[in-house]
């Protein structure tokens, strides 16, 4: 294979995805590199219509047009030209660099999701400009940024939402601990998922956590303790201490948005990672969001889908989104101190092929 095509397929594999699974296989033939979305990749039930998996490809796809223009290439993209054959994307590369993300790739390999205390500091005029400018960049779809304490807090309550539904529902409960990493050993040999320190627990949450990873002892503890609601007041505490919120949202609702969405979103992660910044996202939510707008409530229970609508409201009343407007992806940022951890990742010759 040669160099720049290693480095760009290297680029692609460092993106963000939901659950960790990486749901992308690079099939590469000359200057011809199609990406598509193997069908058990897929699967996920915050992934409605596979859209968590088309965010994650889109930002796949940022990193392979940095890395291709760091190399002295251009990536050339067209989305989906074929739906039916789970073909993301097809990428040409043109010789000769176009500058495309100056000065971000070198920050790719360093991207990553921050779950710890925030300082809660106001970021600098410049801090935000960028930003900003990364936001505008040319991308489809917009970002909205909130930053007094009363919206932080409203969201922060909306973000820890996710927590506390899954918690209290026996099939999310079951996806999200079947996810979960105990060791570092049992990362490394999965290679998907969560490996637990990621999720920056304190010692006495991590014992608790693990106890609650059996279902009837998890709606156990959610009867006599309302636990599930005690996680989330937490969590809603601790994703209170951003400096900043933000939502990044489509003008409508498809496939192709949710992969020029997720192009957006990588974009500004390393923007503010560029910048000495901490991002951590918080969709649950909004997965849940386009599940129940799509009428599938099967999983849900009457007061899941109360609590969902409620935080859909306040999402759109908070961050002034239209009834047509799709959030995709929300997210805190501030100054963090750096993760504990990392989650293991599967080595470029399992997510792809290269014809000679």
């Amino acid at each position: 294979m040669p160099t720049h095509i290693k480095t760009i397929l290297e680029a692609a594999i460092r993106a963000p995805s939901g659950e960790n699974v990486q749901p992308w296989h690079f099939t590469v033939q000359g200057t011809i590199i199609d990406v598509h979305i193997p069908a058990e990749k897929g699967a996920s039930l915050y992934g409605w219509g596979e859209r968590a998996s088309y965010v994650a490809v889109g930002a796949a796809l940022e990193n392979m047009r940095i890395a291709a223009a760091a190399s002295g290439w251009s990536a050339q993209i067209d989305l989906l030209p074929d739906i039916h054959a789970r073909h993301a994307a097809r990428i040409t590369l043109v010789e000769g660099s176009d500058g495309y993300g100056d000065g971000l790739f070198s920050h790719i390999a360093a991207r990553v999701t921050n779950r710890k205390p925030y300082d809660g500091k106001l970021l600098t005029p410049e801090d935000i400009a960028a930003l900003r400018t990364a936001s505008s960049g040319g991308h489809y779809g917009s970002v909205r940024f909130i930053e007094s304490r009363d919206a932080i807090k409203k969201i922060a309550e909306v973000g820890s939402g996710n927590e506390r539904i899954m918690l209290g529902n026996r099939l999310l409960h079951s996806f999200f601990f079947s996810h979960v990493n105990w060791t570092k050993a049992e990362d490394d040999a999965r290679m998907t998922g969560f490996y637990i320190d990621t999720l920056e627990l304190p010692a006495p949450a991590r014992i608790g956590f693990k106890f609650i990873s059996t279902w009837s002892r998890a709606q156990w503890l959610n009867r006599i303790l309302r636990f599930n609601r005690v996680v989330a007041a937490g969590n809603a505490q601790l994703y209170g201490s951003a400096s900043l919120m933000g939502i990044i949202s489509a003008p409508q609702e498809s496939p192709q948005s949710a992969l020029e969405i997720g192009m957006l979103v990588e974009r500004l992660w390393l923007t503010a990672t560029a910048r000495g910044l901490a991002l951590q996202p918080l969709t649950g939510v909004l997965y849940f969001m386009l599940r129940l707008r799509a009428g599938e409530t099967d999983g849900f229970s009457e007061d899941d889908r109360r609590l969902i609508a409620e935080y859909e409201s306040s999402i759109r009343d908070t961050f002034q989104l239209t009834t047509d407007d799709t959030p995709y992806f929300m997210f805190r940022i501030g100054h963090a101190p750096p993760v504990s951890a990392r989650s293991s990742r599967f080595p470029l010759e399992r997510v792809s092929t290269y014809i000679s």
